[in-house]
C-alpha cells in the first residue's frame, strides 16, 4: 500500500510518461496482463490508455490487473488513463522504488 507521499510523488514521475500501453476493442485478455506486468518488471511505472473503440470501463481494467497480480497497484485514473506501479522483480531495475521506498 503507498501512503500519500508515494502516490504524489508516483504521479509526478509519471505526468512525463506516454501511454505505453493500450487497450483496444479487444479488451483486456491474458496475454495482455502478461505483457503489463512485463513492463511494470522493468520500468515500474506504466500509463494504460484505454482507447476509445475498447468498450472496458475503467472499473473494470483496475479490477483484471488487480486480480491478476495484487502488487500491481494502482496510483491515478484521470478519464480513461490510468497509472499503475509495481516493484521490479529484478533489483537492477529497481530505481523508482528506492526513492518511494525513502518517502
Amino acid at each position: 500500500m503507498l501512503n500519500n507521499k508515494q502516490k504524489r510523488y508516483l504521479k509526478q514521475q509519471a505526468q512525463s510518461l506516454n501511454a505505453s500501453f493500450q487497450i483496444g476493442k479487444n479488451g483486456l485478455n491474458g496475454a495482455a496482463l502478461q505483457q503489463l506486468q512485463a513492463q511494470l518488471n522493468v520500468h515500474e511505472l506504466v500509463k494504460v490508455s484505454i482507447l476509445q473503440n475498447s468498450a472496458a470501463l475503467t472499473s473494470t481494467v483496475v479490477a483484471a490487473v488487480q486480480d491478476f497480480d495484487p502488487r500491481i497497484l494502482l496510483v491515478q485514473t484521470i478519464g480513461r488513463t490510468l497509472v499503475f506501479y509495481k516493484r521490479a522483480s529484478k533489483i537492477s531495475n529497481r530505481h523508482l522504488s528506492l526513492e518511494v521506498d525513502a518517502l
